[in-house]
């Protein structure tokens, strides 16, 4: 599925709360925030994760940040293609059976949506905005059914593996 002008533009806007300041300083107001399993869309969030002792439920990357590719890439347990502005079916999949670590060919950041969509009831998303700071997402019915919206909004794309 590729995405429109239309979810674009939803897109541009955290869908969560954003928590402003550096890396380092977001992870810390999230840490008094942590309230279930965290699941994380980016490298450096993952990274920044880490350093803070975070335990990841389940973390998507794709070992770039910033369109600079990064020299050490996390550790995974499945590979993924899903090129920029599309949520692929593979992709879908892999998130849908619970891989831990994805690592996806192409583009990460609309696995966010999925990501919301398949989690448990409880946990919370993270992902960066890159420059400002991190998005928190708690995972509930209306916060399943905005993603499940924004997804609707996507066009399917015939030329998707």
């Amino acid at each position: 599925m590729r995405m429109t002008e239309r979810a674009e533009k939803i897109l541009k806007k955290p869908l969560g709360t954003l928590i402003e300041g550096t890396p380092e300083q977001t992870m810390k107001t999230f840490a008094k925030l942590r309230t279930g399993n965290v699941i994380c869309v980016g490298d450096v969030i993952l990274e920044e994760c880490a350093r803070a002792g975070i335990e990841v439920e389940q973390a998507i990357f794709d070992g770039t940040t910033l369109r600079k590719k990064l020299l050490n890439i996390p550790p995974h347990d499945i590979i993924v293609n899903n090129p920029k502005s599309h949520i692929t079916e593979a992709l879908l999949d892999v998130i849908r059976h619970g891989y831990r670590r994805i690592l996806v060919c192409g583009e990460e950041d609309l696995a966010t949506l999925p990501a919301v969509l398949y989690a448990s009831e409880g946990s919370q998303v993270l992902y960066g905005q890159p420059g400002v700071g991190l998005v928190v997402i708690e995972v509930n019915t209306e916060s399943k059914s905005k993603m499940r919206t924004l997804i609707e909004m996507f066009e399917e794309d015939t030329n998707e593996d």
